[in-house]
């Protein structure tokens, strides 16, 4: 029993050893992991606004500070998907020792893309927090590992703009990124219109009802 054990412990180890190695499970993992302060800001708002003691209730609600307190929580927790999106693609760039803001920035521009926009009755266009939040983590994961896998694989096809000696080094990093993020907002495009073309409207919507439905039961 003792040996049946302790061959059980090496297996378990060497899995383990495997995963601290795969610079993608790291990069999730470090990823989010940047993100607690976030997450204890909005945590902290929500239980501040939603005390149940009537009289600061109803001090919230006729003084008007509740709207104003909602604000961090919006900002915050629901928005979440967009910064785990810019802190994974920002430590998977670093583990190949690429440039990770600019990482970091064409994932998050492209999780905006393939996000839909509302359009109410007035004719207003607008990004709600639908797919921003905790809903939206599943895609974030997702569009962060696979753009700045694409990123890096240009960098290192060397499809970049190369800048004169003397120019600063940011100067340099920034015009890099320019022709990857070209290719890559055209890739969202294509993700974005493919997508829409479903009965699922998006890679959100795909998502959500064949993992997070699922997995939520």
């Amino acid at each position: 029993m003792t040996l049946e054990v302790n061959k059980l412990g090496e297996k378990l180890q060497r899995i383990t050893n495997i995963l601290k190695k795969n610079k993608y499970i790291n990069a999730i993992s470090d990823g989010l992991i940047a993100l607690f302060p976030i997450l204890m800001i909005g945590a902290f708002f929500t239980i501040f606004n939603g005390l149940a003691w009537e009289p600061w209730v109803q001090f919230m609600e006729k003084s008007g500070i509740k709207q104003v307190v909602s604000l961090p929580v919006q900002l915050t927790t629901n928005m979440i998907a967009v910064y785990a999106t810019f802190s994974i693609a920002y430590k998977l760039a670093e583990s190949f020792d690429k440039d990770g803001f600019s990482a970091g920035f064409i994932a998050m521009i492209s999780f905006l893309i393939v996000t839909p926009l509302t359009t109410f009755e007035d004719g207003t266009i607008a990004l709600t927090f639908s797919w921003t939040g905790a809903g939206g983590l599943f895609v974030s994961f997702v569009i962060a590992l696979f753009i700045t896998r694409i990123y890096v694989l240009l960098i290192d096809k060397d499809l970049v703009i190369k800048m004169p000696k003397g120019v600063p080094p940011t100067t340099t990093k920034a015009f890099a990124g320019l022709i990857p993020m070209i290719v890559i907002v055209f890739i969202d495009l294509a993700i974005y219109f493919g997508f829409k073309a479903t009965s699922f409207e998006s890679i959100h919507g795909f998502v959500y009802n064949l993992l997070q439905i699922p997995l939520s039961k």
